[in-house]
């Protein structure tokens, strides 16, 4: 399956992974979905104390999109959006990604991973210690279960 996946990205998007570090690229994968899934546990944190989750979430979806680097590169942002992108998750799984396509090593990009792994993991830690203030906030006024 997986393969096949590479194999159809890279007929379709002209992808060359010839210099890609492909155990570097999935350790790469797995970490960058580590740390928005601890984006995703402080967003659905607030799920406990607001109507309108759905807004905030595809807020930061977009701002994700923006400030990582996915779609517009960090070096044409302002500084000061470069300097909100540093603390998201994302960005550092984005370029590591594109630095192991082009060709470095894994070695050269252990720091970025390092710094994606702890700024999912702070995110994480946010996320629990909102929740279970949320939860408890949330059965006091009687809204854990609102939907």
């Amino acid at each position: 399956m997986c393969s096949r996946f590479i194999s159809g990205g890279v007929v379709l998007l002209g992808l060359d992974l010839s210099h890609a570090d492909l155990g570097g690229l999935a350790l790469t994968i797995l970490i960058t979905t580590v740390s928005t899934c601890g984006l995703g546990l402080l967003m659905g944190s607030l799920a406990l104390i607001t109507v309108n989750v759905m807004f905030i979430n595809n807020f930061v979806y977009f701002l994700l999109l923006i400030f990582s680097g996915a779609n517009v590169p960090i070096a044409q942002l302002p500084a000061w959006m470069q300097a909100v992108s540093s603390i998201l998750p994302l960005t550092r799984g984005i370029a590591t990604g594109r630095l192991l396509v082009a060709g470095t090593g894994l070695a050269g990009v252990t720091p970025l991973l390092w710094g994606e792994l702890g700024i999912g993991l702070a995110y994480g830690l946010l996320g629990y210690l909102l929740f279970t203030a949320f939860e408890v906030e949330a059965k006091r006024r009687g809204t854990l279960e609102i939907f």
